[in-house]
């Protein structure tokens, strides 16, 4: 591949209030997410009158109820702290917004900070704390609720950056679970002030699945650590601060239905997109499951779906047991063939509500020109790699399917803002499943990151245009090669699972993981272009290097529009010739050429094959 020149877009926000989670097999750098039916938040003010009756609750007014664990910390400003002085270094400044709002906080609350940030690698902060606040005495739900189907509740306020800020349940005061979790949210970089809690905002989990038949001795403990434990930097161990009040458990409201994972999907593969071409229109039918989180059981329980403030499209009725769910899917609802946006509303349907706020959720789908895209354009997180290869080169992406026979010559590829990206390389590729596998089709060029590109959208021609037929199934992925500082990918909303794959550091096309818990990479096509398109002016391209990184022989696959004299060097990073052979003459068609790179030193290559009339670079890692 040659290095290419960046032409950078504005990433556009799509509205949507899915709820944002993270994937779970990733680089330690990304969160960790509790995966549960129960772990529901809810994103306003919940009123009092719609829970069942509070059977106990605590207010900090006297902090001896709670035991404090602060991993050693005993500074003001580190680990927890009851009382009314707010300590975060943030939330103090007077630009911004105070310490929690609850209205019981003259009368103290709790807060969790771990010293003061003033830039990326200085600061007060603490490293490998975990700080944790935890009911003094057990808490005889059985007792007090004369049943074990109760509600948590809790007022909240703070951001999360770096953290992971978890609330936990035990029945004996020895081993914990996480109950929920704000690391599913959207991280709060200074700049999207949108990412601050609401001021409080009121927290409800349903706690009957890990207290059943155990109710008569429950912890309640609040804990903090950093999102990052393996990076030993202070803005890893950074927070912004995280404050509790007003904590109660409750019984069950009679009628409460609760909607999850509400997505938008088309196609055989039940995909989500955010943005489809007006060539690649397909049915969508909208899917979600309801819980039932009431004390009564719920008949002619059903999903509707709005689009555009319209007539709603619904599925078949079911009637839900108390503590249980159901799937559903609504009537097919297809777009025009015109180039316009479709706003919808889904909303779980019951006899009756008494908790409405957790029971719809809405988003868009944009038919465009040309732009194909699953993610919905709204940043939440980036990715860089799994745990298991946090320094090891990746290649993730996003399915899409094509409907209709079509031309691809560009791909999207939006980075994060770290500044740990700055002097690396990027670069996209395509991917086509064949039968079970999949099978490489196409790439960009690679792309050098600097601080004017850094944290934009980038669209990469691809090195030809790529011709797609209805049925295909296509693999969109951004890569980079690895290293002590692998490139951060931006990542969007949540996605069905089986939407997400990648490629780790060694794996084949046939070796693919999949993320089970996804979020989108921001990583999209541009399709339809048509007669304004232009090949790119080369008679010779390289369709890819397998295996790339490699510890002993590749394969070289390249493709010659006519027949020619060919010749292959591979330079070091240095610019040393490290490798040349003649090919002698080759007829118009794909070739492939093996080089030995065992007696290569580790590190960066450049495989250049070089034509009568042209030549085409591409990068080789030998590890």
């Amino acid at each position: 591949m040659k290095k290419i020149y960046l032409t950078i877009l504005g990433i556009t926000a799509l509205t949507s209030s899915f709820a944002q989670g993270i994937p779970v097999e990733k680089h330690a750098e990304e969160k960790l997410i509790i995966d549960g039916d129960y772990n529901v938040k809810t994103k306003t003010s919940i009123p009092s009158k719609a829970l069942g009756a509070v059977v106990w609750s605590d207010d900090f007014s006297n902090p001896a109820t709670w035991t404090i664990n602060n991993n050693g910390q005993s500074a003001s400003g580190f680990g927890w702290e009851i009382g009314t002085v707010n300590k975060s270094w943030w939330f103090t400044n007077p630009s911004r917004k105070d310490s929690i709002n609850s209205s019981t906080k003259s009368n103290n609350y709790a807060q969790v900070n771990n010293g003061v940030y003033t830039s990326a690698l200085v600061g007060t902060q603490a490293l490998n704390v975990t700080y944790s606040m935890t009911t003094a005495t057990p808490i005889d739900i059985q007792t007090l609720a004369n049943s074990d189907t109760v509600f948590l509740n809790f007022q909240q306020f703070g951001a999360l950056f770096n953290d992971d800020q978890q609330v936990q349940i035990s029945t004996n005061g020895t081993n914990y679970v996480t109950v929920y979790t704000n690391n599913n949210r959207v991280k709060f970089l200074g700049t999207n002030p949108t990412a601050v809690y609401s001021n409080p905002e009121n927290i409800s989990v349903n706690l009957t699945k890990f207290i059943e038949e155990n109710a008569g001795s429950v912890y309640i403990r609040f804990i903090w650590t950093s999102g990052i434990p393996s990076d030993q930097s202070k803005a890893a161990w950074t927070t912004f601060g995280w404050y509790i009040d007003d904590i109660n458990i409750s019984k069950l409201p009679d009628n409460n239905l609760t909607l999850v994972k509400p997505f938008a999907v088309a196609g055989s593969q039940k995909l989500v997109y955010s943005k489809i071409p007006v060539n690649q229109i397909s049915p969508i039918t909208f899917t979600g499951r309801i819980l039932n989180n009431g004390s009564a059981d719920q008949t002619a329980v059903n999903l509707e779906a709005v689009v555009n403030g319209g007539s709603p499209y619904s599925g078949t009725s079911q009637s839900i047991s108390t503590l249980d769910s159901a799937d559903f899917t609504t009537s097919v609802f297809t777009p025009t063939g015109t180039i316009a946006t479709y706003n919808y509303t889904f909303t779980a349907i019951g006899n009756t509500e008494d908790l409405p706020i957790d029971n719809s959720a809405t988003g868009s789908l944009k038919i465009t020109k040309s732009e194909y895209r699953v993610d919905n354009g709204v940043v939440t997180g980036g990715f860089s790699n799994v745990g298991s290869q946090p320094n090891g080169a990746l290649k993730i992406g996003n399915l899409f399917e094509i409907f209709k026979s079509d031309k691809i010559d560009s791909m999207y590829i939006t980075l994060t803002t770290s500044s740990t990206n700055i002097g690396q390389e990027f670069w996209g590729e395509i991917w086509i499943k064949n039968g079970d596998n999949y099978q490489y089709l196409n790439s960009t060029d690679y792309v050098d990151i600097n601080a004017q590109n850094n944290g934009t959208t980038a669209k990469l021609k691809l090195q030809s245009i790529t011709n797609v037929s209805a049925g295909d199934i296509l693999l969109v992925m951004a890569c980079h090669s690895g290293g002590t500082n692998p490139v951060r990918f931006a990542m969007a909303q949540d996605l069905p699972a089986g939407s997400v794959l990648g490629i780790k550091q060694g794996g084949t096309p046939n070796d693919l993981f999949e993320l089970s818990n996804p979020a989108a990479l921001m990583v999209g096509l541009s399709l339809n272009q048509d007669a304004s398109l232009k090949e790119n002016n080369k008679s010779i391209s390289i369709s890819n290097i397998f295996p790339n990184p490699t510890n002993g022989s590749t394969s070289i696959n390249y493709s010659l529009e006519n027949a020619s004299e060919v010749s292959i060097n591979v330079l070091d990073i240095a610019g040393k010739l490290v490798y040349s052979s003649d090919e002698g003459t080759q007829v118009s068609g794909k070739h492939t050429s093996i080089i030995d790179a065992s007696a290569f030193n580790t590190g960066v290559y450049y495989v250049t094959i070089i034509t009568n009339d042209s030549q085409v670079t591409q990068k080789l890692i030998k590890k």
